[in-house]
């Protein structure tokens, strides 16, 4: 299946409402959950209303509208008249289009003109699709951490940009970690032994691995969107060496996430109010944080964080501003404190033994693309992600309570005597405070020593 392709039903499980001994309508859907594309087929179905059995977002089958989840949009839904029509298909029939929700609407004629056009339509799709990937030479994956997020849109047009001007030579499919059913952690594995072949890998996620690239994501170092832009930009011909030693990779871009907001379920004004809160972290110097705040940090992935504030496993989690709004965490969740300065960094990163199949025509091809769409993109976008971010959340209801004086005194504290002394020993010590000297202390204002 083609990168700017998703599986679609040409008719999805058709879902029938009794009215007496007769059926009095039917129902073709999207098979495809808006979250994090689950198989709806899957899910439960009681009256009008099917329910994900991933995350549980609920759905009319009537109209595809969303009713409640962690989702941001409706799926396509076309009526179905004519059970003896219905018959004639086999249901769960996965097709190859360019459109989610790609599907045929009968009538109680059967298969009238348009349903004919319609299946010509889809099939000459098909067809057009075969033969692009038939004549690519270079079939490449690339995982990226969630479709939701705003940076995937670049990654979808900096791959639409490189088969065009490849005139289809190289073909993608993207996936996600949810898709793949992977945690952020195991990034670093999948793209070294070439399981994938291009991830985003963000820092803060294979800190445990790779202790020095987190050096980034350090929570609340950064002043300024400027510095830290200045610093991610001067970090990066380290992080390419690292990659590449570490992680059998070659760095194609970077891109990041907007600030750092926590989503609590109860207002946070004071230091007290942190103690013994339960906050979902996603990195190991967020969780040095929660703690040197009084906090319990916890570590669970994006995907689910919905469900556990939902249920109450979690008080609060962190996530950016705009994330956490595009994951609908507003419903289950009251309160955006802060944001914390810090803008989330990742690495578009190609695996090496499939960097070095490509001709060097590509190769330059597609670096010169990454850097265009990608990571200038990201740079010019982040501002308006991280004002979304803020804005919507509230106007669905949420409270912002940015940090007072008292509680950014204390997490610069926080960060000088626990946060930065715990990531130069996870780091390697000495080289490690090297590092953090000679590249982001002339930006920030601060240097650390290896004891």
């Amino acid at each position: 299946m083609c990168a700017s392709c998703v599986p679609v039903l040409l008719v999805f499980g058709v879902f029938s409402i009794p009215s007496g001994s007769e059926y009095d309508a039917c129902y073709a859907l999207s098979d495809v959950c808006g979250h994090q594309r689950a198989s709806l087929s899957k899910g439960r179905l009681e009256g009008y209303v099917l329910e994900c059995p991933l995350h549980f977002a609920r759905y009319d089958v009537r109209t595809g509208a969303l009713l409640s989840g962690p989702v941001v949009e409706d799926i396509r839904c076309y009526a179905v008249y004519g059970s003896k029509a219905i018959r004639s298909m086999s249901s769960g029939n996965r097709i190859c289009g360019h459109e989610e929700g790609a599907g045929i609407m009968y009538t109680k004629r059967g298969l009238g003109l348009l349903s004919l056009v319609g299946v010509l339509v889809v099939l000459l799709g098909v067809s057009r699709v075969a033969a692009q990937q038939a004549k690519a030479e270079f079939k490449l994956k690339l995982m990226g951490i969630n479709r939701t997020l705003d940076p995937w849109k670049l990654y979808e047009e900096w791959t639409q940009s490189v088969e065009k001007r490849t005139n289809g030579r190289v073909q993608f499919e993207l996936t996600s970690l949810p898709e793949l059913g992977l945690g952020g952690a195991e990034t670093i594995r999948v793209l070294k032994t070439g399981v994938v072949d291009v991830t985003e890998t963000y820092g803060g996620y294979v800190a445990g691995e790779l202790p020095i690239i987190e050096i980034l994501e350090i929570p609340g170092i950064f002043p300024n969107p400027e510095t830290a832009k200045k610093a991610i930009l001067a970090w990066k011909p380290h992080e390419a060496k690292v990659l590449e030693e570490k992680a059998n990779a070659v760095l194609l871009a970077m891109a990041l996430y907007p600030d750092q907001a926590i989503w609590s379920k109860r207002p946070l004004r004071k230091l007290e109010d942190f103690k013994g809160l339960k906050i979902r972290v996603h990195s190991v110097a967020l969780s040095s944080l929660v703690a040197g705040l009084g906090g319990e940090p916890l570590t669970i992935a994006f995907a689910e964080v919905y469900t556990a504030l939902e249920r109450g496993t979690l008080d609060a989690g962190i996530s950016g501003t705009k994330p956490g709004y595009n994951l609908r965490w507003y419903e289950v969740s009251k309160y955006l404190v802060g944001p914390i300065s810090m803008r989330p960094h990742v690495a578009l990163a190609i695996n090496k033994n499939t960097w070095k199949r490509l001709p060097p025509d590509i190769q330059s091809l597609m670096k010169e693309e990454a850097e265009k769409i990608v990571e200038s993109k990201a740079f010019e976008a982040i501002e308006v992600w991280n004002k979304e971010g803020i804005e919507k959340s509230v106007e669905k209801g949420m409270e912002h309570l940015p940090f007072s004086p008292e509680l950014q005194a204390t997490i610069k504290e926080v960060l000088r005597t626990k946060v930065v002394p715990e990531w130069v020993k996870r780091a390697g010590g000495a080289e490690a405070a090297r590092l953090f000297n000679d590249i982001i202390a002339p930006l920030v204002g601060f240097t650390v020593n290896a004891s």
